[in-house]
Order: structure tokens, then sequence, then C-alpha cells
């Protein structure tokens, strides 16, 4: 991935949430919060770079990662281990919001979630 890439804001954030399976573009927004007009930009560009592609889903579209994108995931999943190693240890995450929720929706608050889905679903 260029530098200018992979260091544009959100760019890891999109594959992170695209490595656990494909996704719509307003899915996306949801979970990540990206203002509209970012987030078409930010896909455009993932897929002009082939990082993404999108999948025809009845009359919709949906993004999911390539293999070059998929290439990514070990790096992913160590910034996540990383974060939360951290967070625990130094407490600087707020796991409060969680005592309610399902376990899934605990893992995907975190930084990258690989787990939930079989690889098979993620393609």
């Amino acid at each position: 991935m260029r530098s200018t890439a992979s260091g544009d804001r959100w760019t890891l954030v999109l594959i992170r949430h695209l490595l656990g399976g494909r996704r719509a573009s307003r899915n996306l927004r949801q979970r990540t919060g990206i203002a509209p007009r970012v987030l078409s930009a930010r896909l455009r560009q993932l897929a002009n770079q082939n990082w993404i592609t999108t999948v025809p889903a009845g009359s919709r579209s949906l993004y999911a990662v390539t293999e070059r994108g998929r290439t990514l995931e070990p790096m992913v999943a160590a910034i996540a281990r990383w974060w939360v190693d951290h967070a625990m240890e130094e407490h600087i995450a707020d796991f409060g919001p969680f005592s309610e929720t399902s376990a899934q929706s605990i893992l995907e608050s975190l930084p990258f979630c690989c787990a939930t889905t079989s690889p098979a679903a993620r393609r």
C-alpha cells in the first residue's frame, strides 16, 4: 500500500471492517461514523488501488477486500492485539458500555475482528 494511502485517515479502519466480511456503504458509515463524502472518496480510492472491490448484491453493491487487501490482515490484527494489550494494561479503554451487550458487539468494537466470521463468509 502506498504510504499516502495507508496513512490516510480511515483507510485501516475500513480495511479492518471489510476483513470481517462484505459490507454496504451504509453499514460502513454506521459502524465507523465516517462522513458520507469522505467514505465515498476513501472507498473509491481503495477500489482504484485494488485493496477492495464491489460485489453485486441484488439492487445494491457491497464492498469486500480483494486478495491484495487480505494481505493486510496480519498487520491489522497485530495493531488490534497491541491496542487491546495496552488498553487493558493502562486502563485507557472504557469497557463499561459492554456490561449488558453481546460478545459479538464487544468484538466488533475492537480495532479488528476476525474470529467471528468464517473465511468463506468474509469473501
